[in-house]
């Protein structure tokens, strides 16, 4: 669920077919997960929705390692342009 899409959600049976795990394991740790407050479901009619929940710590962590990823591409950018002959100081060293 960390890498999948967020809207609307992932059903159980998403879920099941990414993962492998049988429809009762999933349920049993989406049961878990729901009760600690990392994910959340959305109900529409009779089909469940599972996502990380906007306040989760998982969720929260989630978008550090974006940002952190994100500044790691721009440093080995600006490293390559470095190599390449530009003799300007990054803001990674």
């Amino acid at each position: 669920m960390i890498q999948g899409p967020q809207k609307p959600g992932m059903r159980v049976g998403e879920i099941r077919m990414k993962t492998h795990l049988s429809r009762p394991t999933v349920s049993h740790h989406q049961k878990i997960l729901k009760e600690s407050q990392i994910i959340s479901v959305r109900k529409e009619g009779t089909l469940n929705y599972y996502s990380l929940d906007s306040g989760s710590k998982l969720k929260l962590l989630k978008n550090l390692v974006n940002e952190i990823e994100k500044l790691l591409t721009q440093c080995e950018e600006q490293a390559s342009e470095q190599e390449l002959g530009n003799m300007g100081r990054g803001s990674c060293e």
